[in-house]
């Protein structure tokens, strides 16, 4: 099986700092191989949209590998930037409230492979920024905090894969947690059920759907994703609704 040699490292992190939007899904790590090979790419960068009932979101990132091979073990550094809208019912008296805001974080890492299997863990530093002049209870202006993220990706040979990923920030008490089964359909090509949870101290939500992972070469691959979107937020318009999102990878 032809399968794309990226580590694919996930942009979920977006996912906890978007407040009620509940925006976007994290794409599917790529496939490694069991054995790494002696070289491989030194980076990795990802860029993406997702949309939700009454939001969306999109960003940029990339992951380097301090030894400059992302097939073996080592240190790894990650940046992520993003910007998105969520719109949500304050009270009947006060109306909507349509806040804009951003997120960014810098994490350091570390990646084993163990029996194929590849285990990374990362920490470091993240702000959000939310524009919400109307909720007096709402998340509004810039905070600081610590965030931390975990991932577990598992080839099963040549039929499919699983991943499991998970992150925590302290910034509006934010967490995200995710799993993906892959199977191939064809070369370049595979496809699964996907399911998540996520919140932060104003929403919860959980997740549900398909995604489609498309290799075009060896160093790049695009990633779809949609289904539905359970949400149980602290306003008064019901956000449940269908979710889709669109992620790219590039190797370099």
């Amino acid at each position: 099986m032809n399968k794309l040699n990226l580590t694919g490292m996930a942009t979920a992190a977006f996912l906890v700092s978007v407040g009620f939007a509940g925006a976007a899904d994290a794409p599917v790590p790529m496939p490694v191989k069991a054995a790494p090979p002696p070289t491989g790419p030194a980076a990795v960068y990802f860029g993406g949209a997702a949309f939700s009932p009454h939001s969306w979101f999109a960003d940029i990132g990339a992951v380097w590998a301090f030894n400059r091979n992302l097939n073996t073990d080592g240190a790894l550094l990650r940046i992520r930037g993003g910007t998105g809208e969520y719109d949500y019912i304050v009270s009947p008296a006060l109306g909507e409230a349509s806040v804009d805001f951003h997120v960014a974080e810098v994490m350091v890492g570390y990646q084993r492979f163990i029996n194929g299997v590849r285990y990374s863990g990362y920490i470091g530093a993240q702000v959000q920024s939310h524009d919400n002049n109307l909720d007096p209870v709402g998340l509004d202006g810039t905070k600081w905090g610590v965030t931390a993220q975990g991932e577990v990706f598992a080839p099963f040979g040549n039929q499919g894969y699983g991943l499991l990923l998970g992150q925590i920030s302290s910034v509006h008490s934010s967490y995200f947690v995710m799993g993906k089964l892959g199977w191939y359909v064809a070369p370049n090509l595979s496809v699964g059920p996907e399911v998540a949870a996520l919140g932060n101290k104003r929403f919860d939500a959980a997740r549900a759907g398909l995604f489609a992972s498309l290799n075009f070469s060896p160093a790049a691959q695009i990633v779809l994703s949609g289904g539905y979107n359970w949400d149980d937020g602290n306003a008064f318009r019901d956000n449940d609704g269908a979710y889709g999102t669109i992620h790219v990878r590039l190797l370099h």
